[in-house]
């Protein structure tokens, strides 16, 4: 018999898609009007139709074969157990706002993702930095960034395997369709940040 090894990526591409109800942000439960769902969750017996439930209210397109997947795809994929801090760089780049990656204050709160060096590399990767005032609090920021970055990401890379990576988070955080969307090129981007951070 013959055994198929999948990636670590491919192996979660595969859970995101056939098992969301276990890896999908908790929010979602709400969003999708399920909450009430959400405790016989946890009792396995009952995880294969609640998944299954979950599949077709999100509506999502269907989820390509692995042998399917384009490149573009597959990067996203290599790129998924590094995406809160590509994203939230990605935020900041399109901030365009200097002052969150050289005051303390604001460094202190971007720690736990993104270190002093990675905040300099981002300062040295961009040269569209403005003199604005900052939008947030140093406390707002890492979420704020982060919103920014994945609203900018999905408003340009609309595919089965973004849609799903972004379960992983708020549906809060990137369906906002009155947010403000941040023009430039996100992939451009997102390639440059994986490069070089």
């Amino acid at each position: 018999m013959e055994h198929t090894l999948f990636t670590t990526e491919q192996r979660a591409l595969l859970r995101l898609h056939w098992q969301p109800g276990s890896v999908m942000h908790t929010d979602w439960w709400h969003y999708l009007s399920l909450e009430n769902w959400k405790t016989a969750y946890q009792q396995p017996t009952m995880q294969p139709a609640i998944d299954t439930l979950i599949i077709q209210r999100r509506g999502f397109s269907c989820c390509p074969t692995l042998d399917q997947l384009s490149t573009q795809q597959s990067m996203f994929l290599s790129m998924s157990p590094h995406l809160d801090k590509l994203l939230t760089a990605l935020g900041l780049i399109a901030l365009r706002c200097p002052v969150y990656l050289l005051l303390q204050p604001f460094r202190d709160q971007l720690a736990p993702v993104l270190d002093t060096a990675a905040c300099q590399q981002i300062l040295s990767l961009s040269t569209e930095w403005q003199k604005d005032a900052p939008q947030c609090t140093a406390e707002q920021l890492a979420d704020y960034a982060l919103r920014i970055g994945l609203r900018w990401w999905l408003q340009q890379n609309q595919c089965p395997v973004t849609q799903l990576l972004a379960t992983r988070y708020s549906p809060d955080q990137h369906l906002d369709t009155d947010a403000a969307m941040t023009t430039g090129d996100a992939l451009h981007w997102l390639m440059k940040l994986w490069r070089y951070l």
